[in-house]
C-alpha cells in the first residue's frame, strides 16, 4: 500500500531526462536510406534542360501535410534550383495554401509568379480533373489569385499534358492509376 502511495514522477522525469541526453551525447549514427523511387525522381528532375514545365497533382490536404510538407518543399527547392517552371494544380480544397505555405521557406526572389510558376485555383474531381487537365490545361479557369489562366504566360506556352515534362501526383492514400 506505501508502494502505490508513493511517487515516482521525479524518478520518471530522470529517466526521460537521461533517455533524451544518452543520444545528443553519443549519437547512434543511424543510416539516412534513400529508396529507388525517391532517387530515380531526383535523377529524372536532374536531367531535364532548364526550362522545362513540370506539373505538380496537389491532392494534398490537413490530414497528409505533415507527411507530405518536407517532400513538397525539398523537390519544390530542386526544381526551382535547375531552373525549371511549375504548374501545381490543386485537386483538394486546402491544397493551394499548403502550397503556398510549402514554398514558405524558398527564396523564389529571383522567380516570377506566372513565368516561373503558377498555382492553380481549387479543381474537384480528383482522377476526373487529373484527366481533364491532361487534355486542356483550360479547364482551370483561374489561379489561385483569381487570374484568367489565359492570361498567364506559364499557362499560355504549356496547354496540355503532352507539353509537360514531367507529372508528379503528391498524395497519400488514394490510388491514382492509368489515367497517363
Amino acid at each position: 500500500r506505501k508502494f502505490v502511495q508513493q511517487d515516482f514522477r521525479p524518478a520518471l522525469y530522470a529517466l526521460l531526462l537521461i533517455g533524451t541526453l544518452i543520444p545528443i551525447i553519443w549519437p547512434f549514427n543511424l543510416p539516412i536510406l534513400i529508396s529507388k523511387e525517391t532517387k530515380g525522381l531526383y535523377d529524372y528532375v536532374d536531367r531535364l534542360p532548364s526550362g522545362s514545365v513540370i506539373a505538380i497533382g496537389n491532392l494534398i490536404d490537413l490530414t497528409s501535410w505533415p507527411e507530405l510538407n518536407s517532400f513538397v518543399t525539398v523537390s519544390l527547392k530542386h526544381m526551382f534550383a535547375r531552373n525549371l517552371k511549375l504548374i501545381v494544380f490543386s485537386l483538394t480544397a486546402e491544397a493551394p495554401r499548403l502550397a503556398l505555405k510549402a514554398m514558405g521557406p524558398l527564396d523564389l526572389s529571383k522567380k516570377v509568379y506566372g513565368v516561373d510558376y503558377v498555382l492553380t485555383a481549387f479543381l474537384p474531381g480528383e482522377e476526373l480533373a487529373i484527366a481533364r487537365i491532361m487534355e486542356d490545361f483550360y479547364v482551370v479557369k483561374v489561379d489561385f489569385y483569381g487570374t484568367p489562366v489565359e492570361k498567364i504566360p506559364l499557362m499560355q506556352q504549356t496547354r496540355k499534358g503532352k507539353d509537360l515534362a514531367l507529372w508528379i501526383d503528391v498524395q497519400t492514400g488514394r490510388i491514382v492509376d492509368g489515367i497517363v
